[in-house]
């Protein structure tokens, strides 16, 4: 397979349906005799579920395309990202900026000098806005490059000092930016090598004033990830806060970066949940929801998938670690109407984790057949095993309810398979699980039941909660086993 080919069909396989029906009307433009051989082609594409050059050639069938395929796969692939860049530039105020800056420079070289201000004063106003300092050096220095056609000995020398002061200023906020990001890259590396550098930490232990947003954000994330790597949560708890509040002190940083907005917002409920400040997750959740409602934000582009994922992940974990049943059943009608409109947008991983936390969900209420009918979209999806603890964990909630539902010789057969499948990281829980249903289903002593239940209790008590354990508590539900045989011995 080349890799060109499967870039292509990944590209198209990722658009959503309005970046599909826009391409639909971009592609008109490009119609050869009575047929839109690029449209053709990318519907054909778009139909594959994997690459497969020979099953295209067969769609396209005597077609002219199935004669100069490559050619025809280069210009589609420029195609669509053209189609994207267009889509997408009304939504994308850097790319406007640009735009603006191309226009006056034009209109400079024309001699239209009133004109070309114009544009350079509305670019300038929404790189401000934006607070981005790399678009503000670039109006910037747009703005010079106007100023010495113009003639810069006709400038208001007043005009001048402000231009060569705003771009002062513009570089050392980048030069502070810069050295923060490479901060936060350098604790990221650390982390991962586990390392230690005493240079960084001196560094982080002394109090910054961020000459912009973008360095504010940079300074809190460093300091956050420090505390983190230390271990001290309630500091990283309170960097993530303090990052999120620079966000609501001016809503339209939300608008205008959604992607780090929400990489804050989770990062702070993942502390919460940590630490076990339930109380203060509801209120940015909502906050988060209420925005795709407002017309300002409908059009950021996947900010309400993003919505949705991040908070509906966030609380049905929430209501898990709560116990919270009620609460999980009165948000999953909403989660399902979510993963209906968002199934093709959402990333894997994402997806089949909703699953298996809805199975779960109703597992833990004893609704055994509606758990496994939940966990059936993850069980059956060809590309789980990408993900072997989510997918260890679904195996394993599928033996229990299969336990739970007493279809013993299915168990009997899935004990077997599960047991083929197990991963060595896995090897302690899974065995013990598996010689512990076995036993249990081959005596009907009550008396050697229990006692083989309290051995796997004892052995999960001596065990590290890391694993599959963080996704299925064993535990609880042994002791389930076990309370449940002594309130029927009781009652006999």
């Amino acid at each position: 397979m080349r890799k060109s080919s499967q870039q292509l069909h990944s590209l198209i396989k990722s658009l959503n349906p309005s970046e599909k029906r826009y391409f639909h009307g971009f592609a008109q433009r490009h119609v050869i005799g009575e047929e839109n051989q690029y449209l053709t082609l990318f519907q054909a594409i778009d139909r594959l579920t994997e690459w497969d050059e020979e099953a295209l050639r067969e769609k396209l069938g005597n077609q002219s395309q199935a004669d100069y395929l490559p050619v025809a796969k280069h210009q589609l692939y420029q195609q669509v990202l053209d189609s994207l860049h267009q889509f997408h530039r009304q939504h994308h105020p850097p790319v406007r900026v640009q735009q603006w800056l191309h226009q006056a420079e034009l209109l400079t070289t024309r001699g239209l000098m009133s004109q070309a201000d114009k544009l350079l004063q509305k670019a300038h106003k929404a790189a401000l806005d934006r607070e981005d300092q790399t678009l503000l050096l670039s109006v910037l220095r747009a703005r010079q490059r106007y100023l010495t056609r113009r003639g810069l000995a006709q400038v208001n020398p007043h005009e001048l000092e402000a231009l060569i002061q705003a771009e002062t200023n513009c570089l050392t906020a980048l030069q502070q930016e810069h050295q923060l990001w490479a901060w936060s890259a350098q604790l990221f590396r650390q982390h991962a090598t586990q390392a230690n550098d005493t240079e960084l930490s001196e560094f982080l232990e002394e109090e910054v004033e961020p000459l912009s947003f973008q360095a504010e954000l940079a300074y809190h994330q460093a300091r956050g990830t420090w505390h983190y790597l230390r271990g001290e949560m309630e500091q990283a708890l309170t960097a993530n806060q303090t990052r999120l509040d620079a966000f609501y002190q001016r809503p339209q940083r939300i608008r205008h970066y959604p992607g780090p907005y929400l990489s804050t917002l989770n990062n702070y409920l993942v502390d919460c949940l940590r630490l076990g400040r339930h109380d203060e997750m509801q209120q940015p959740m909502s906050t988060a929801r209420a925005l795709i409602d407002q017309p300002a934000y409908r059009k950021v582009p996947r900010l309400a998938m993003d919505v949705f994922r991040l908070t509906y992940l966030i609380e049905l974990n929430l209501r898990l670690n709560q116990r919270d049943y009620p609460a999980a059943n009165a948000i999953i009608p909403t989660v399902e109407a979510g993963l209906k409109r968002y199934q093709a947008q959402l990333p894997l991983l994402n997806l089949l984790t909703f699953h298996y936390l809805l199975a779960y969900i109703a597992f833990q209420q004893n609704g055994w057949r509606v758990s496994l009918r939940r966990l059936q979209p993850l069980l059956n999806h060809p590309k789980r095993n990408q993900f072997p603890a989510l997918t260890q964990a679904a195996l394993l909630l599928q033996l229990l309810i299969h336990y739970e539902l007493g279809d013993q010789d299915l168990l009997a057969h899935l004990l077997r398979r599960y047991e083929r499948q197990l991963p060595e990281a896995y090897t302690f829980l899974g065995k013990a699980l598996v010689r512990t249903l076995r036993q249990v289903t081959a005596t009907p002593e009550r008396a050697v039941q229990r006692q083989t239940w309290e051995a796997l209790a004892k052995e999960l008590t001596d065990t590290p909660q890391t694993g599959l354990l963080q996704y299925v508590d064993v535990g609880e539900w042994v002791n389930q086993q076990l309370t449940s045989r002594l309130d029927k011995r009781n009652k006999e």
